[in-house]
């Protein structure tokens, strides 16, 4: 199980790389990171068995902040295909 001490640590870190965020998109990646945290610390009583890496969480939650461009597609719809 994670510690609450390492997530503080974390959680901290993070704080940390906001206050210097350039950006809006940087700055939500950031809060989601955070978000993230939080979410294991708040299910780790109902799952204790289930550790993750906290880096590797954290950065799953990151969206793409570029435009996916396709050869073959026919518009700016998410139904084109």
């Amino acid at each position: 199980m994670i510690s609450y001490e390492r997530l503080f640590n974390e959680i901290e870190r993070y704080t940390t790389m906001a206050k210097s965020a350039k950006d809006e998109q940087q700055l939500r990646e950031i809060f989601s990171a955070i978000r993230a945290l939080c979410d294991v610390a708040l299910n780790a009583k109902h799952q204790p068995a289930q550790t993750q890496n906290i880096q590797q969480l954290a950065s799953s939650h990151h969206l793409p902040s570029a435009k996916l461009e396709e050869d073959d597609a026919n518009g700016d719809s998410i139904f084109d295909f």
